[in-house]
């Protein structure tokens, strides 16, 4: 006998089959996720992290364009947990099963589902989008959308929005949003006791500023550096941007074309949840940079905005999951042994062999070689040139030999590219590690020969750090000695796909 039609169709309404979903997920990816490479941004964000536990001073010694909300919150981290990046990245993963729950608390309906959706998503992402400032900062800013909901303490929902700026302040466009289109009766008091408790974390934060000594070169960064920072920095134009949005994350992205109507339906009821999502993917769209982590959260909400309508939003992408987005598991059995594999890292990370990735079986060749210079390498004598290289300065416990780590990231800063090479020269830097995967296009080039390449242009030679001697080289990456300073005109960075094989 045939079941009945409202039998079959309620199988995608099922909570159990929904958690089921959620378990089988989570037993599959979570292994590959926790051993997947730390990106680029993580290792700075560590690196940051240790130098104020060993009484640095943040800004001054180290230099971030950024507030330093994750840099206090890895501290911590690494102050209770140590410094093991399988454990940073459950920690990771914990965030984003609060920031679950607390959407599915706002959403109200299918909570099942959306947890499977983003058990079927966000361990398979890559590890660009992994430990990121935009998805650690939903936490708070959901957690006082659901106070606003609930209509909780207002000090303590302006506390957490607070504490979300502390991330980014791009928050407070969606805290704005949020406050508009669900303020209460009496407006004046709504809004005084929001700010009251944003101020509070604001000047808990700026305390610590103060007494740690990073306040001056806090406002020099912000004052000086960050405009030009913003103003260059932004170079998409809005019709890529918006495309954008429904790409980065295919076929997931598509979920904004129901989610944008969905929420702005749901405005006409003073939903917090759509007031959140709205504001998110307006400054996601209108302030920042198109890159895919900064879609991460914008994913999020808009699984709950769809989960408030009662759409099982995990239920489709099951079917898309199973038949075309399953990852390969061949390295699963591996993830299991002990020990930090760099072969493991380099086969699960999903830009091993792009300029931004790294290759953590040479890279493992360089540090091997960096162990045997005599005499050893202390604190600031070893400059990691390109980004790729920056997680030597954690496997060898060595300070970096200047406060700039991305470089890629302050010389296109044209009106400070003097300041930095003032502090280039000063540096006491004995050895310079660069990666040659940065100056072509052509993977196999950057694999190929040893020493310098006699495909790098002749400009490109005189230039630092391709000018100093090569004493060692591991496939893409290339140590050289400091033979000489380094002349002002020679320091300068070339990017990827500039330099003319």
């Amino acid at each position: 006998m045939n079941a009945h039609p409202q039998c079959r169709a309620a199988i995608w309404r099922s909570s159990a089959l929904g958690w089921a979903v959620v378990a089988a997920a989570l037993g599959a990816g979570v292994p590959l996720f926790l051993r997947m490479p730390p990106w680029s941004d993580a290792t700075l964000h560590v690196l940051a992290a240790r130098n104020i536990l060993r009484g640095g001073v943040h800004y001054r010694d180290l230099f971030d364009t950024n507030l330093p909300g994750i840099v206090w919150t890895m501290a911590a981290f690494r102050s209770a947990f140590g410094e093991s990046f399988v454990a940073l990245r459950a920690f990771d993963l914990l965030i984003v099963a609060g920031i679950t729950a607390t959407l599915a608390r706002l959403a109200g309906r299918r909570a099942a589902w959306l947890a499977a959706a983003v058990a079927l998503w966000y361990p398979f992402t890559s590890e660009f989008n992994h430990c990121q400032r935009d998805v650690w900062m939903l936490l708070p800013a959901a957690g006082a959308t659901l106070l606003r909901a609930h209509r909780g303490n207002l000090i303590v929902e302006g506390c957490l929005w607070g504490a979300a700026v502390w991330f980014k302040p791009h928050v407070l466009i969606p805290a704005a949003a949020v406050w508009l289109a669900c303020r209460r009766a009496n407006r004046w008091r709504d809004l005084g006791g929001v700010l009251l408790g944003g101020l509070l974390a604001g000047l808990l934060g700026t305390a610590w500023l103060v007494g740690s000594g990073a306040w001056p070169h806090f406002i020099d960064v912000f004052a000086r550096w960050n405009t030009e920072y913003v103003r260059d920095g932004i170079w998409q134009t809005l019709p890529f941007k918006l495309q954008h949005v429904v790409t980065c994350f295919l076929p997931w992205g598509l979920v904004h074309l129901a989610a944008v109507p969905s929420a702005a339906y749901a405005l006409r009821h003073r939903s917090p949840l759509a007031a959140l999502y709205l504001g998110w993917l307006a400054q996601a769209i209108l302030l920042q940079k198109p890159f895919d982590y900064v879609q991460v959260p914008v994913l999020l909400l808009g699984f709950a905005v769809l989960a408030a309508r009662g759409w099982s939003v995990g239920f489709p992408f099951l079917f898309w999951f199973a038949t075309w987005g399953l990852p390969s598991f061949e390295s699963w059995p591996q993830c299991f042994e002990p020990g930090n594999s760099p072969e493991l890292h380099d086969r699960l990370g999903h830009f091993t062999h792009t300029p931004w990735g790294t290759n953590r079986m040479q890279l493992r060749e360089v540090e091997g070689f960096l162990r045997t210079v005599d005499p050893p390498l202390a604190d600031r004598q070893l400059t990691c040139w390109h980004d790729s290289t920056h997680p030597l300065y954690l496997h060898l416990g060595l300070e970096p030999s200047t406060r700039y780590m991305h470089f890629g990231t302050v010389f296109p800063l044209r009106g400070k590219v003097d300041e930095i090479r003032a502090d280039v020269i000063r540096s006491p830097q004995r050895y310079v590690v660069s990666d040659l995967l940065r100056m072509t296009r052509d993977p196999s080039k950057a694999y190929a020969g040893t020493g310098l390449p006699e495909w790098l242009p002749p400009r490109e030679r005189e230039r630092f750090p391709w000018n100093q001697p090569v004493v060692f080289r591991s496939g893409r990456y290339v140590v050289h000695r400091i033979a000489s300073p380094p002349l002002a005109d020679e320091i300068d960075i070339t990017d990827w796909g500039e330099v003319t094989d």
